[in-house]
């Protein structure tokens, strides 16, 4: 999971009567790690950051003239460094990345390569996400050695998260043409299915898993039985899903649409509801499955640590809540004079460290630049026996820390 704009002033502090007034919120610090797209013909785009503060995603160097393509791992808390070139075997030798920089190759190529583009990576600098390695696409777990298809080679299967033991959630093409959510674990494919029990259409056979902690335990979206006719389709649940216990509803706010986008490894859970009246709310999950609506008025809640720091919003108005408080995250970056603005978060870590992309008003024509954002105080996981209670409109939760 990614919005803009920059410089809004702090928006909400909550704070339940008679309660101590909540720590102040953390501020963050951009670290520039790149250009998306700059004069050379170098682009790439910034998917995710593990607890290392390395941050992958997909690349091209000098696209202009055919050079090779494919998927970057930076070195802990460093930029891309783009003058390095890869070695025959397609890696750049100065630096951590995953998988091959090769084009695709023609259509009557009878090679097997493989050209990844990260979606997400773990602790261990491991990635997965979708790859083309003809003539299928595939998911793929890629490492600073090798990349290594995983799961069915067919169109429509993509790895969207992968933990700490390299099991991977994600979605695939089900023989019907829709979406399934899956869990692969050792190459072997689960499909975790819908919440439906009649003949499976386009209004009910459609699930999607967004998130998986270290416990393999995988949260997304499914579709079930009950037609919605406002809107021509059937209720979309959020799902928690084990092997012990299936796909599990996780309910909503009150209307017909549900998702659950992340999981930290305590079972904290965040993602969108509607209510009764068709309004969308950023909701979390504690690990009872209880739902709340977080306070501040935002329409969706993106990411969560194991500390209980959430993250969400988006299109200029990103928030940030810790400890039954909400405030306005963009106006808890620090800008340095750099003049950073369309801001996108597209993760954070257990750190409390983000990445995404940006304009940054100093670049020459106003490019685009990946960023890693770093909180001034990190994210701290306080131990299970001084866990404390968070009060949210009414509803107590744990404080902690994410996936």
């Amino acid at each position: 999971m990614r919005r803009k704009l920059w410089g809004l002033s702090l928006l909400m502090s909550f704070c339940v009567a008679g309660q101590v007034q909540a720590d102040t919120p953390p501020h963050w610090t951009f670290l520039d790690i790149g250009a998306e797209f700059n004069a050379i013909g170098n682009s790439f785009f910034p998917y995710t950051v593990n607890d290392l503060g390395q941050v992958a995603g997909s690349g091209v160097q000098g696209f202009f003239g055919g050079s090779p393509s494919g998927a970057f791992v930076t070195k802990p808390n460093s930029p891309v460094n783009w003058s390095a070139r890869p070695d025959a075997s397609g890696f750049f030798i100065d630096q951590v990345v995953t998988g091959h920089f090769n084009n695709d190759p023609p259509s009557n190529s009878p090679d097997n390569t493989l050209s990844p583009a990260p979606r997400a990576i773990n602790n261990l600098g491991d990635t997965t996400g979708r790859g083309y390695s003809y003539p299928h696409d595939m998911t793929f777990v890629g490492n600073h050695t090798t990349t290594t298809a995983i799961g069915p080679q067919t169109a429509g299967t993509d790895g969207y998260a992968i933990n700490d033991s390299d099991t991977v959630a994600g979605i695939t093409a089900t023989a019907g043409g829709w979406t399934h959510a899956v869990r692969i674990q050792g190459g072997n494919l689960t499909d975790l299915g819908t919440f439906s029990t009649q003949a499976p259409t386009r209004a009910n056979d459609v699930s999607i898993a967004f998130a998986i902690n270290n416990s393999g335990v995988v949260v997304g979206q499914a579709q079930n039985d009950v037609f919605v006719g406002q809107v021509g389709n059937n209720q979309t649940r959020a799902f928690r899903w084990t092997q012990a216990t299936g796909l599990v509803d996780l309910g909503s706010a009150g209307g017909y649409f549900s998702a659950a986008y992340d999981i930290s490894n305590n079972g904290l859970i965040v993602g969108q509801s509607y209510d009764s009246a068709f309004i969308s709310h950023a909701v979390l999950w504690n690990a009872q499955d209880q739902i709340t609506i977080l306070p501040g008025g935002y329409g969706s809640a993106s990411f969560v640590n194991d500390a209980g720091w959430v993250v969400g919003g988006g299109q200029g108005n990103y928030f940030f809540y810790e400890n039954g408080q909400t405030y306005n995250l963009l106006s808890l970056l620090n800008d340095d004079g750099t003049h950073w603005s369309n801001i996108v978060i597209t993760d954070m870590n257990n750190l409390g460290q983000m990445s995404g992309y940006a304009t940054n008003d100093n670049t020459p024509g106003g490019g685009r630049r990946a960023f890693l954002l770093t909180p001034d105080n990190l994210a701290q996981v306080p131990e299970p026996a001084s866990t404390g209670i968070l009060a949210i409109i009414g509803l107590s939760m744990l404080r902690r820390r994410r996936r």
